[in-house]
This record gives structure tokens, C-alpha cells and sequence, in this order.
């Protein structure tokens, strides 16, 4: 989309056309581009009556007044203009404008500021700093990246100007900077992340006539990439934007820029920002970030210098790259003055700037807003094309001048309006509890949420209306989407507001901490453990009684206080409620206690009876549970009859407990975790082997058949599951045949092993004799072994196997001598099967 034309400064004098012409008929411009009648217009932006509002300002017979800002935005934005940054711009052409209503202002360019600060796009009226301007540069280039640099100086000494009006545009046209500026707000660590995630995205950055990189923020053309407390609420948001921080170095890398973030008004650090772990958090990111791509400035009044020292990552700042933003000197001032009118095509009266020059001198260090407030005064003032110290003492001179003003707009309100006035000012000032007194946003009432036609309350229109009033002054700026006071010296240069502060500074710190914890409140969704309580409400509820604060309560801090009122009331509701049980409580206990014995002894007997009750039932579901057992699993059944006797003797319990008594013993044994596939029992019955799928043999003592005994001794290793089992007659020898076709013979300890471990005359040798500690390795079968049979006499061993081409396998007979077959029985063939498991008679 093609840009806007661009809303620049006034056009010089004699340009035709005055400035509220001008900014018509670009709007006017930009209408007809889109192809849009006023009508047509006005019902696009859903505002149909207030054609003729809007058609005044195309026709420049009236301008947006701050009510009426959020309708602009919306045909702004019918008009095709893309972008908060334009439309920014357009707002800041629209506060320019406003502040023009003197006939000369109107007229031409404005050559002073007044309390105003300079803005970069304002740096070719910026005069009487260049040597301060340079030497920062100079610090930065050479030293930008190892730390940051704090730019420190007295309220009132143009730290602000000079970091915006001097140093940005300097780095920037001259070394290809791309400045980042931020003011710090309520979250600054947040702040800081949005607005380096906003740099870096993408879609703001052009590489054109601004410079590399430029961000065109909300004051005109080759602004700053700029983000401040309320606008920040509105950038980039999310997990990257933290992350975006730490990739700044690399992101100015790939873009083959190098990022100025500058940080003005770092005492809000301190003032606005309640939070330690957000105010470390965003100084430890600030810390990290200084770098060969990567400078870090910021601009701190040197009243916070105590807190600031009290931060290590500020002390080294301030200890390494401190720079004092001083008094001017005579001939600084003489360049301030002498400059923007020489611009202007301005004379000055000879030895105008040496009074000015004593006069700010008598003003202190921090006195440059009222030089510019007065200069600016003397020149509406002015007639003619010369400043005159006429002029200049007319409107009070320096010390007078800026009170003057404020007096002279707050004497044309009505008695309503200043009390109105009072209100809102109060509410601009941060009351310092031990430190300086500064200035904070006023939120704006009802353009968030007014209406499609731009109309508003009554309370909200007269807020306006005031605002607009000391806006159109200079008193009062527009920030974002509040109002703040333009500079920290009205708090001072205006006795009347001095006043108001310190006539009550108890009871407005106790308003602040009520306007703060009402907005925690409500962004917590009104949890009620938020509200005030005891000593807190008292002294909330006392100071909104004193001091008729009732009336200057926002509606979120006239409900939070209702709220905690209503709520400490329905406690001491309870707190009564409760004080009247216990007394009847009291009355009771005695009845209670008697009829409380009577029942303990009844609930006793009902107690064990219910238990008795509860034994029997149990006794006769365990016995019924073990006579379905019975079947098959004998052990658990006769388990089950002595439990089921145990818990009660019921007739069910005894029959189960008799049938179980009638019945073999069964002791089940575990052996394996897998499948049991052989077991042997030693013909004195006193050893019992077993194996199985794990490929070992386990062997227990049967001597105690109640309570048989694992014996734990190693069994010979198998390749592979053993699958039959057989004792010798004597019960001296264990034969084992595996899945791998061979037979193990050995002879296992326990209660078969003779004295001294001699074997019967003609038996197979065992373990030591033959095979070793695994016993003799018997081979022959050419498959698994799944029969084991000792001859009578002990002297043979014969295998039943799977070998041979029929599906019944066949039988061998292993002799003594090694091992080897001694005789085959016929292998199954065609015509026949042989059986497994009978012997085949001896040739």
C-alpha cells in the first residue's frame, strides 16, 4: 500500500496556506484517493451522524479535539492509513496543530518548544548542545561496546532532549545506528522485550532515506522505533519477545546494522515500577546487551542517583560510563536562542540572551524548560519578526512564565472545571514517599471503549475538556492513551500545583496506593483477598471522608473501595453472627454432654454387636470363597477354612475348616518365573527336582514335606530348556536331558549325597570323575532330549528324543563309556512310528 503523505512539520512563513489548511487538505487528499465521499465515510467508520464533524475537519474549519480521537483513528483508517506508526504520525501532526492557537502560531512555523521535549524529528531546531551532543558520541563509539552509558543530570537540565534531539539522529545519519528508544513504565523488563521484538520483526524496517533499519514511530518521519509504558501493551507480545533480547546482537549481524537502546526517563525504574523482580529482571537484560553491534544509553535524573548506586549492574554503569549532563554555558544559551530564530527568520534584541543567560542562572541547574517556556511565551507574544525583552517581560520572564500560563488557562475555567482541574493534575504526579516527586500518565477515559459516534459520558466529556484546555497550552501532553503533565518543572513553576501536592502528601500517597491495588484488583479478576482490610480501609475510607475524595474516585477505585467496604462489613456480619452461636453453643453443652454419655454407652454396644455382625459375615463369605477353591487350589482353600475360622467360628467356617482337615496336604513351590517342563522325585522322596524354560535345575529338601527347602546350590549351565528329569534307584545321581540334544549326569548334593561321596558299584560316573563341576555330558540325540530313564541296576541311561524322519522321535540307549549310543531303537519310517517313553530290549 503506498504511504501517506506525510503530515510534516508547518510550512514556513509565506507559504500560502496555513497549517490547519495544510493538514485538511491532505486529509482531503487521502479521502479522494480512496474514493470516499464524507457520507460515505462517515457511515464506514459506523459514526452516520457526525458527517458534519468530520466534514469540518476535511474543510479545515475545525480540528479532532482529544474526545474525538478515537473516530479519527477510524478514519484514519477507512483512509487507507497503515500502521500505528502512521497513524502516530498523524497524531503528533494533530498535537502540533492543537498547540497552535495563538494567530502567530497559527500562522507559521513554532521556533520553541515551551515544556515541551525535542523529538528527533525535531533536531534541526536543536541548538546549544553540539559539544555535549559529540562528546556523548564520542563515548559511545569508543566505549559503547563493553557497557552501557547513563546520561545524568537534574530534572529540567534537557537529558531527554538531548538523548532524542541530539544523540539518536547523530548515530544514526552519521554511523547507520538503528535507534531502539524506550521509556521504562510499570514493566520495564516487558517493555524492553516488546520493543526489540518490534525492531526486529521485520515489517517496521525499511533500509531508506531515515536510515537503515528505521522504525518510524508515532513523531513523524525518521522517528525512533520507540515503546513506552501504555504503547507497550500494545507491541509485539508473547515468549519471543524475551527471547527476541537475546538475539538482538545476532538479528543487527544478519541486518549488518548496529542498535542504539536508549532508555529515557530511567527513574521511572524506580518510581513507576513496583515490582523488584521486574525492575532486576530488566536491568539485568539491559546489562547483557552492550556489545560490537549493541549500544546501550540511557537518560537518569540525579536525584535517583542513591537508588541507582544501590543496583550493581547501574553502579558500574555510573562508575564507568557516567556522563553529566550539565548547565549551559553563555554561549550555549546564546546558540539556544539564537538558533531556532535565526531558523525562523527571527531577529533577537541585542543583550535579550545575556538577561536570559542571568536569569536561568538564578532559575538553577534544571531551569531549560522554563528558558524554552519563556522564549516560546515572548515570541506569541511578538508582533513583529524580533524577540523583544518587552515581550519577554510581559509574559513574567523566566521565573514567572510558565506559572503565568498556567494561571491564565486555569483562570478561564469554570469553578467546576478547576476543581475538575485539580483532580486530574494530582493524578498526573507520582508523590514521591521519600524520593523526588514525578510526573505519570493519567489514563484516558472512555476512548477504549466510546462509542461508534464518538460520544461519551458526561464525567468523561468534562475530563476532555479540561485536558484539551491545557493541552492546546502546552501544559499538558498526550502519551499513548494517557495525558501527562509535559514537564516535571510545572510541579514546581506552578505555586498552585505545589500547593495541591503538599497541602495533603499523606493523602495522596494514600490515593495512589488506592489507585494502584484497584487496578491490581481488577486485572485479578476481583479477587476478593486483594481488598482492603482493617488499618488499610480505615485510612482509604478516612482520607475519601476528609478530603472529599469520594469525588475525585475513578470508578474502578470508588467500586474497589465499596468492594473492601462491603466486605469488611459482611466480616464483622460473621464475626457477630459467629459471637451469638458460641454463646448458644455454650447453653447446649450441658444437655449435650448428658445425652452424650447416654448415647456413647448405646453406640457401644450397637458398636460391638455391628462387629460381631460384621466377623460373622465376613467368616461365612471367606469359607464360602474356600469351599469354591477346593477344586483346584487345595493350599489357598485350606488357607482360606483357618482364616474363615479364625475371624469367626460359624458353622460354615467349621465344615470348610473339616472338608480342608479330610484332604491331602498340598505345599505349592515356585520355581521358575517361567513354564515348568520336567520334575523328578528322588526314590527316597527326600529330594525333588525341577526345571524348566530358565535352563537350570532347582532341587528342594522334602525331608519337612510341610515346609520344603530350596536347596542353593548352583546347577550345571544348559544351552537350552531342559525338558525331562530322572533320578538313579539309588537316588545318588540326577540325569537331565535339554533342548539341545545332550544329557547331563552328575550327582547332586543334599540329602542323597553319601558320606564321603561314593557311588554304587557300575553306575554312571558323576561330575569330577567325567564332566567336571558340571557333571558327565552324555551325548547322542541329535534333538531336544524329552525322556530320562535309569535301568534298574543304575548301569544305563535311556533317552527318548525327537530324532529321526517320523514325528515320534527316537529311543537311545546311553551306556557308561563315554557317552555314546550303546543301541537304537528302529526309527520311525513309512511304514511305522516308534514309541516314546518304552525301552527297547538289550541285544
Amino acid at each position: 500500500m503506498d504511504r501517506s503523505p506525510d503530515p510534516s512539520p508547518e510550512p514556513e512563513p509565506g507559504g500560502g496556506a496555513t497549517a490547519r489548511e495544510e493538514f485538511a487538505a491532505e486529509l482531503t487528499r487521502l479521502r479522494e484517493k480512496a474514493g470516499l465521499t464524507v457520507r460515505t465515510l462517515a457511515a464506514r467508520v459506523e459514526s452516520p451522524g457526525a458527517h458534519t464533524t468530520i466534514g469540518g475537519w476535511f474543510a479545515g474549519q475545525s480540528l479532532p479535539s482529544i474526545s474525538s480521537l478515537p473516530l479519527f483513528r477510524r478514519v484514519l483508517d477507512e483512509l487507507g492509513v497503515a500502521g500505528p506508526a502512521e497513524t502516530g504520525r498523524w497524531l503528533e501532526r494533530l498535537a502540533d496543530l492543537r498547540r497552535t492557537r495563538t494567530p502567530r502560531a497559527a500562522r507559521g512555523v513554532v521556533p520553541y518548544r515551551g515544556l515541551a521535549g525535542f523529538e528527533e524529528h525535531h533536531a534541526d531546531w536543536f541548538f546549544g548542545r553540539d559539544r555535549l551532543r559529540d562528546v556523548v558520541v564520542e563515548r559511545l563509539l569508543a566505549h559503547g561496546a563493553g557497557f552501557p552509558h547513563l546520561l545524568v543530570g537534574a530534572s529540567g537540565s534537557g537529558k531527554s532532549s538531548l538523548l532524542r534531539a541530539g544523540v539518536l539522529p547523530a548515530l544514526r545519519g552519521a554511523h547507520g545506528f538503528v535507534p531502539c528508544l524506550i521509556t521504562p513504565g510499570r514493566a520495564p523488563a516487558t517493555t524492553l522485550s516488546r520493543a526489540v521484538a518490534a525492531l526486529t520483526a521485520g515489517p517496521g524496517t525499511t533500509h531508506g532515506a531515515d536510515g537503515p533499519g528505521t522504525t518510524h514511530g508515532a513523531d513523524g518521519p525518521g522517528a525512533t522505533h520507540e515503546v513506552d509504558g501504555p504503547d507497550a501493551a500494545r507491541a509485539v507480545d508473547g515468549p519471543d519477545a524475551a527471547r527476541a533480547v537475546d538475539g538482538l546482537e545476532r538479528w543487527a549481524e544478519r541486518e549488518g546494522v548496529r542498535v542504539l537502546v536508549a532508555v529515557d526517563q530511567f527513574e521511572e525504574v524506580f518510581t513507576t515500577c513496583k515490582e523488584p523482580a521486574e525492575r532486576d529482571r530488566f536491568l539485568r537484560r539491559l546489562a547483557a546487551l552492550p556489545s560490537s553491534r549493541v549500544h546501550v544509553v540511557g537518560a537518569l535524573r540525579a536525584d535517583f542517583y542513591a537508588p541507582a548506586l544501590q543496583e550493581p549492574a547501574l553502579a558500574t554503569a555510573l562508575q564507568r560510563g557516567q556522563i553529566v549532563v550539565g548547565a549551559l554555558t553563555p554561549e550555549e544559551i546564546r546558540s539556544a536562542v539564537h538558533g531556532p530564530a535565526a531558523k525562523a527568520g527571527l531577529t533577537v534584541d541585542e543583550g535579550f540572551a545575556d538577561v536570559l543567560a542571568a536569569d536561568l542562572r538564578d532559575s538553577g541547574v534544571g531551569g531549560l524548560p522554563l528558558l524554552s517556556h519563556a522564549l516560546l511565551s515572548t515570541w506569541e507574544r511578538g508582533r513583529g519578526a524580533v524577540l523583544t525583552l518587552a515581550d519577554y517581560r510581559a509574559g513574567g520572564g523566566m521565573s514567572a512564565a510558565v506559572s503565568a500560563s498556567a494561571e491564565e488557562a486555569y483562570a478561564e475555567l469554570t469553578e467546576g472545571q478547576r476543581a475538575l482541574a485539580r483532580t486530574l493534575f494530582l493524578r498526573m504526579v507520582a508523590v514521591g514517599d521519600g524520593v523526588p516527586d514525578t510526573r505519570r500518565v493519567l489514563p484516558l477515559p472512555g476512548p477504549a471503549a466510546a462509542p461508534a459516534d464518538g460520544s461519551l459520558d458526561d464525567r468523561a466529556a468534562q475530563v476532555y475538556e479540561v485536558l484539551e484546555w491545557f493541552v492546546d497550552r502546552r501544559l499538558v501532553t498526550l502519551d499513548g492513551d494517557g495525558a501527562r503533565i509535559t514537564h516535571e518543572a510545572l510541579l514546581t513553576a506552578w505555586p498552585r500545583l505545589h500547593g495541591w501536592i503538599e497541602e495533603d502528601r499523606s493523602g495522596h500517597l494514600v490515593r495512589q496506593d488506592l489507585t494502584r491495588d484497584a487496578e491490581r484488583w481488577r486485572s485479578a479478576d476481583e479477587e476478593p483477598s486483594l481488598l482492603y482490610r482493617g488499618t488499610r480501609l480505615a485510612l482509604a475510607a478516612r482520607w475519601a471522608e476528609r478530603s472529599a475524595g469520594a469525588h475525585e474516585l475513578t470508578g474502578p477505585e470508588a467500586a474497589f473501595l465499596a468492594a473492601s467496604r462491603t466486605a469488611e462489613e459482611q466480616r464483622a456480619r460473621r464475626d457477630r453472627r459467629h459471637t451469638r452461636r458460641l454463646r448458644q453453643l455454650l447453653a447446649l453443652l450441658t444437655v449435650l454432654a448428658t445425652v452424650a454419655g447416654g448415647l456413647a454407652t448405646v453406640a457401644l454396644v450397637q458398636r460391638r454387636d455391628a462387629e460381631q455382625q460384621r466377623r460373622v459375615a465376613l467368616s461365612r463369605l471367606v469359607a464360602a470363597r474356600s469351599e469354591r477353591l477346593r477344586g483346584s487350589d487345595l493350599a489357598l482353600a485350606a488357607q482360606l477354612s483357618l482364616v474363615a475360622y479364625r475371624t469367626a467360628p460359624t458353622a460354615e467356617a467349621r465344615a470348610a475348616l473339616t472338608d480342608v482337615s479330610a484332604l491331602p496336604a498340598v505345599t505349592r513351590l515356585l520355581a521358575f518365573r517361567g513354564v515348568v517342563q520336567a520334575v523328578a522325585l528322588s526314590p527316597d522322596g527326600r529330594t525333588l527336582a525341577a526345571a524348566g524354560l530358565d535352563r537350570t535345575v532347582a532341587l528342594w529338601d522334602l525331608r519337612d514335606a510341610a515346609r520344603p527347602r530350596r536347596l542353593d546350590t548352583p546347577s550345571p549351565a544348559f544351552a537350552d530348556t531342559v525338558y525331562a528329569l530322572a533320578f538313579s534307584p539309588d537316588g545318588r545321581l540326577l540325569a537331565a536331558g535339554a533342548g539341545d540334544g545332550t544329557v547331563r549326569v552328575w550327582e547332586p548334593p543334599g540329602p542323597t549325597t553319601a558320606p564321603g561321596g561314593a557311588l554304587p558299584s557300575g553306575s554312571v560316573a558323576p561330575t569330577a570323575a567325567i564332566g567336571g563341576q558340571g557333571g558327565a555330558v552324555l551325548r547322542g540325540p541329535a534333538s531336544a532330549v524329552y525322556g530320562l530313564a535309569f535301568a534298574p541296576d543304575g548301569g544305563s541311561l535311556a533317552a527318548a528324543s525327537a530324532d529321526g524322519g517320523g514325528p515320534g522321535g527316537a529311543h537311545r540307549c546311553l551306556g557308561p563309556a563315554g557317552g555314546h549310543p550303546a543301541a537304537g531303537l528302529p526309527r520311525g519310517g513309512a511304514g511305522g512310528r516308534a514309541q516314546p517313553g518304552r525301552p527297547h530290549p538289550r541285544r
